[in-house]
């Protein structure tokens, strides 16, 4: 019974071998065949189906024979005489078309400035805030008052407004709260106008390296009086009070930001984003007492 076994495998074997070397030599017979199209026909099949993709052939000038030389059999037959001008295409009838070579550019693509954050470097080399005041009259935003606070009517930061409404306070001067640099300083929109945003390095436990980035924004300047990465110091005069073009009243829209990222972004919102409350965040910060009065910002 085993010998009858082991000789029915080695049958199977040998017939599975012998089919395949079968395959392989006879494979290339069974494989189907693309017909063989004239040039002729191929070429007339690609012209009606748009897709042609052979390159016409350049014909030379053939100089045409004098009436000397040419003969009577080829005046006959038309041989040597200049040939015929097509008509005119009539109204409404339109010449074929060249076909267009060139390269249609793809408009660039308006960059998005909410993918700019501050480099840890970047960051490093910022200086140190210590102290913040009040960007507008005196240190304690003496003669101002705040005509919308944070988050009211989804508000993203304060709207200081000098004590005679209106345009009492346009042109007045705008001071950087605290020491840091300029990441900005530009118009991102007819909204807001000339906007004006400082990056501060706050010394501040537990975060990393002991250090955490507050920014501080100021728009619908007047006039912006700073330049992209420019150091400014606490009291410093940047700018001043501005109506956006004449789109508001002359106030100074006022943001505290939390984090690396320079975008000016919106004013409004549903939720605070990283915006903080600015006069929660400058009386966190003051770094004097309350009562302490301090000498008047730069005239």
């Amino acid at each position: 019974m085993n010998r009858l076994r082991l000789w029915l495998r080695v049958l199977v074997t040998l017939v599975v071998i012998v089919a395949a070397v079968w395959l392989v030599w006879h494979g290339r017979d069974l494989a189907p065949q693309r017909p063989v199209v004239p040039p002729s026909t191929a070429t007339e099949a690609r012209d009606a189906a748009g897709t042609s993709s052979v390159v016409p052939s350049v014909q030379r000038p053939v100089r045409a024979p004098s009436a000397a030389t040419a003969g009577p059999a080829a005046a006959a037959s038309g041989i040597g005489t200049p040939p015929r001008a097509l008509p005119e295409p009539g109204p409404g009838v339109k010449s074929p078309a060249a076909p267009q070579t060139s390269l249609v550019m793809e408009p660039a693509r308006p960059f998005d400035s909410a993918f700019i954050r501050l480099g840890p470097l970047e960051v490093a080399s910022l200086p140190e805030a210590v102290r913040f005041d009040y960007p507008m009259g005196s240190q304690n935003a003496a003669l101002t008052y705040n005509a919308q606070p944070f988050r009211i009517t989804r508000h993203l930061g304060d709207d200081l407004n000098g004590i005679g409404g209106e345009n009492s306070d346009l042109g007045d001067a705008v001071f950087a709260a605290g020491t840091g640099r300029v990441v900005y300083a530009g118009v991102p929109g007819a909204g807001w106008g000339n906007m004006i945003i400082l990056a501060h390095r706050v010394q501040e436990a537990g975060a990393p390296g002991g250090f955490a980035v507050y920014q501080t924004l100021y728009a619908h300047l007047e006039k912006s009086l700073v330049r992209p990465d420019q150091l400014v110091t606490r009291g410093e005069q940047i700018g001043t009070v501005g109506t956006a073009g004449g789109q508001y009243f002359a106030h100074l829209h006022f943001e505290v930001r939390a984090g690396p990222y320079v975008n000016p972004g919106v004013g409004y919102a549903d939720t605070p984003l990283n915006r903080l409350s600015p006069e929660k965040f400058i009386d966190e910060h003051r770094g004097a007492p309350v009562d302490q009065l301090n000498q008047a910002p730069h005239p």
